[in-house]
């Protein structure tokens, strides 16, 4: 579990915020259902920079949510007046401070809504505003639907909707949109529907999505924006609240890649079947982590050998399951048996600025004398700014053998401990002190693995 010590209790308080919108405020329109929604205003925000580290989003300096790209705050409602939209990041300096990113102000009258898009490369964002009129007046078996086109290659889309038992011939044209432009809001009956995206200019079928749902008596959005991990583009279904649903092309590739950390095991061949064909991974030596490999969507029988001999199996007919543009790791350990195992695991390849994704897995069984395993702990020191363990602002706790823990780190140098505390509670270095360098738009792999050679016993292995 993720501790930030110095923001303890603004998170708190925004878990507070953020279940109680979601009690109240769920696919409503309006934030206060017993009010006359003409006496009110709303604003909502949506994430669309793609490179974008945690955001904050503030009105007048209160914080109403924080936002990862590809999401929204929940539409808030505001009494008429004039408000200071701010958004703001981390202090790379201080990860207990802000920066302030982008901020204006909004005028809302009787009735007014407005819909606030940040884009662009994070480090020098745009902000867009949108306004819209939702309707009031829908039945329950009926919605109505706005269209956005937020890529950043494709001047003019066309975006058709059609039914889930029909093809791109019997679609619908929702709007022809220029590049940041939306449209009208169009009146649908509740049903679910495929969506088919077409470069206006070329005529070329960019996405057709797989099949989405939608409720009779709400008014959504649909965003047509860059898909920055599988390339070409995406759709995001949005209404007023803080749930945003991404439909990528459903026929994208998958990735994967592996890490051999077997003690006493030479190299291996991997072996994935599945989708009508065999992709390998030969000779993949000890501490050796692969390239990705890229394959079709599917699922695979994985099976580990000796380098060149399949017939000295080490593992065979492990499952592994690949959904469209997904990247997994897959990790080669011992188990508490002293038998080959392999820990399968998701991979966030978007790159973002000013903080870094990180998976720390522990593959060392570390138990006491009656053979019940410790629980370790993280700390990660900025000593460049003056931290020891006692005052780290990044520790992470209750760490599991054959277990990932994922959490992001602000860009900056650590030195890492890791700790476990015995039956005497008497603490004990797990490795010995690792530096952790944190390169740009770079995401890691922290890999507690046994190691002979080094006085602990373990070694913390970065991989990235």
């Amino acid at each position: 579990m993720l501790a930030e010590k110095s923001i303890k209790g603004a998170l708190k308080a925004l878990t507070f915020i953020s279940v109680l919108s979601l009690l109240v405020g769920c696919l409503n329109d309006d934030d206060d259902d017993s009010s006359d929604s003409t006496s009110y205003g709303t604003v909502q925000f949506y994430n669309a920079s793609s490179n974008s580290s945690s955001t904050r989003f503030l009105i007048d300096a209160s914080l109403k949510s924080v936002v990862s790209f590809g999401d929204a705050s929940s539409r808030i409602s505001l009494e008429p007046e004039t408000y200071e939209i701010s958004i703001e990041r981390t202090n790379v300096d201080n990860a207990s401070d802000y920066v302030e990113l982008l901020s204006q102000e909004v005028t809302i009258a009787n009735g007014t809504n407005r819909l606030f898009v940040m884009s662009g490369e994070f480090s020098a964002p745009t902000l867009t505003e949108y306004s819209f009129d939702p309707e009031d007046d829908l039945e329950s078996d009926e919605l109505a639907l706005m269209g956005f086109n937020l890529t950043s290659e494709y001047a003019q889309l066309e975006i058709y909707y059609g039914p889930t038992d029909g093809d791109q011939t019997s679609a619908t044209l929702l709007a022809t949109l220029g590049n940041q432009a939306q449209s009208e809001f169009v009146a649908l009956d509740a049903d679910d529907y495929l969506f088919y995206v077409v470069d206006a200019d070329s005529g070329d079928t960019l996405l057709t999505t797989k099949s989405v749902p939608f409720t009779g008596g709400y008014n959504y959005f649909v965003i047509v924006r860059d898909d920055v991990v599988n390339g070409g583009i995406s759709l995001d279904q949005m209404s007023s609240s803080t749930f945003v649903y991404n439909y990528p092309n459903p026929e994208a590739n998958a990735q994967v890649r592996a890490y051999q950390s077997i003690d006493n095991l030479n190299a291996v061949d991997l072996t994935l079947a599945g989708a009508g064909e065999d992709f390998a991974e030969n000779a993949l030596a000890i501490d050796t982590l692969s390239e990705f490999i890229t394959l079709p969507y599917g699922d695979y029988l994985m099976r580990l050998s000796a380098a060149g001999n399949p017939d000295e199996t080490h593992l065979q007919n492990k499952l592994v399951s690949l959904q469209p543009g997904a990247a997994k790791n897959v990790l080669f350990y011992r188990n508490s048996n002293a038998a080959v195992a392999a820990l399968v695991y998701s991979q966030d390849m978007r790159a973002r600025v000013y903080e870094h994704d990180i998976n720390l897995v522990s593959l060392s069984d570390i138990r006491d004398a009656d053979g019940d395993r410790y629980l370790l702990r993280a700390y990660f020191v900025n000593e460049e700014k003056g931290e020891t363990k006692e005052t780290a602002s990044q520790v992470v706790t209750g760490i599991e053998f054959a277990s990932v823990e994922n959490f992001t780190l602000v860009t900056g140098n650590y030195a890492v401990y890791l700790m476990y505390t015995d039956e005497d509670n008497q603490e004990h270095l797990a490795a010995e002190k690792t530096q952790l360098n944190l390169e740009a738009s770079t995401n890691y792999q922290l890999i507690l693995e046994p190691d002979e050679t080094v006085y602990t016993g373990y070694r913390l292995s970065v991989l990235h």
